[in-house]
């Protein structure tokens, strides 16, 4: 506002310098410094006239040359340096110009001044301020931001780690990034371990459907030993018996695959050590009577163990 005014006065004051210069035109009344003294009380500014080889009026030295130049130009104009207002006008025969002088107010006055003076000093405060907070808060939540995707990657993936400056804070955002890091590393724990379920239960449904493939020909050849024990001597019974064993070994391995995939609780019971020992000597015998090897089995008595 203090500007606009200062804009409007200048050009009043050029205005007032042009109707001058005509009223002294039309009067005809002598440019010279007894004039311009009158004038000047008059119109409460300073006047003087400006000649191609002098001048009739008094004014600031430092003015000279600003007043030379807009001389030169022959028009009306008005200006404002070192502290003055300055409107000219020309008269007709382009040879002598009317100047008007005055003091002008500064832009900005001391007091307004010495109250801009702590404002500036204090947005500047709160400028730097602002970015401070701007560095210390909002770039870590940025970063965070930026981060959590590696949430949703796979178990597989090497992930991102958060920023050592961040998860090293003590206050809030570094518990918060601390927190999100465990959280990834739960997430990722709790997918190897759903990937190890679904691993083991294909593992299940694979020993269910094997186990049904094979419990059909162990019964069979069960069936048909039992059918050639009625019919076959004292002497080949052993082998019959043999089968036996072995069609019941491989129904036990079957299910011991279904007690892997149902997860059934454990179940023990009582043995005969010198049964079990008996039992498999019997099965190795034959390999090793064709291998042409003796097994010879010695027990302390026949007083039966009981193992579990």
């Amino acid at each position: 506002m203090t500007w606009r005014q200062q804009r409007q006065s200048l050009q009043e004051l050029k205005k007032r310098a042009s109707i001058n210069a005509s009223v002294i035109t039309e009067l005809r009344l002598p440019k010279s410094r007894e004039l311009a003294k009158k004038l000047s009380h008059i119109l409460d500014v300073g006047v003087g006239f400006h000649f191609k080889n002098g001048q009739a009026g008094d004014w600031p030295q430092p003015l000279n040359e600003v007043i030379e130049d807009l001389v030169k130009a022959h028009t009306s104009a008005a200006t404002r340096v070192h502290g003055y207002a300055i409107a000219i006008a020309p008269f007709p025969d382009n040879n002598t110009s009317l100047i008007l002088i005055r003091q002008s107010k500064p832009l900005f006055p001391n007091l307004l001044g010495a109250a801009l003076i702590p404002a500036a000093v204090f947005s500047l405060a709160c400028a730097m301020l602002a970015i401070l907070i701007g560095r210390s808060l909002v770039q870590p939540l940025t970063t965070l931001a930026d981060w959590l995707p590696n949430l949703n990657s796979e178990a597989g993936k090497k992930h991102q780690a958060i920023p050592a400056t961040i998860t090293h804070r003590r206050d809030e955002i570094g518990m918060l990034a601390q927190a999100l890091e465990q959280t990834c590393q739960n997430l990722r724990h709790e997918q190897q371990l759903r990937r190890q379920s679904e691993r083991l239960a294909t593992l299940g449904r694979i020993a269910t459907s094997l186990a049904h493939e094979i419990r059909n020909p162990a019964a069979a050849i069960g069936l048909h030993a039992d059918l050639l024990a009625e019919s076959v001597n004292e002497a080949d019974l052993q082998s019959i018996e043999l089968i036996r064993e072995e069609v019941d070994r491989i129904t036990d391995l079957v299910n011991q695959w279904l007690f892997v995939a149902r997860s059934a609780p454990t179940r023990k019971e009582p043995h005969d050590l010198n049964q079990l020992i008996n039992n498999v000597a019997r099965r190795l015998r034959p390999v090793l009577e064709h291998a042409h090897a003796e097994l010879i089995i010695q027990l302390s008595d026949n007083t039966p163990v009981a193992v579990q």
